[in-house]
């Protein structure tokens, strides 16, 4: 598998999700969800709750469950630190993640990094 072979809200989700990761998000606090044609990224913490929009997706639930299955075991197998490293530059979420800080802070989430970072 390569990043282009990924659908592209999938690739974009992947990206979020490292993102979330390194602001110090448990794996566990992040989720993805589908709703009217869109991917989100959905993080939870405290009683609180962020969703960020990772583009259009038309799959069947079924199918994002295994293509996103099979992104994440890529990711965290034989995916190189290259490949990693260009799908969480190009993400949205990181190209502005001022901004996604700032609406994370926005919603009373406290930002920092170092929890599993």
């Amino acid at each position: 598998m390569t990043p282009a072979e990924l659908h592209p809200a999938i690739r974009e989700a992947l990206g979020a999700h490292e993102g979330f990761r390194r602001l110090g998000f448990y794996p566990a606090q992040i989720f993805i969800k589908p709703a009217a044609g869109q991917l989100f990224i959905t993080v939870k913490r405290d009683g609180l709750e962020f969703n960020a929009c990772m583009g259009s997706c038309d799959l069947h639930i079924d199918e994002l469950r295994s293509q996103w299955g099979a992104a994440v075991q890529w990711w965290n197998g034989p995916a190189t630190e290259e490949q990693r490293d260009e799908i969480f530059r190009a993400a949205l979420t990181t190209k502005d993640s001022v901004g996604v800080i700032f609406a994370l802070m926005s919603k009373g989430f406290d930002v920092h990094r170092g929890r599993d970072a």
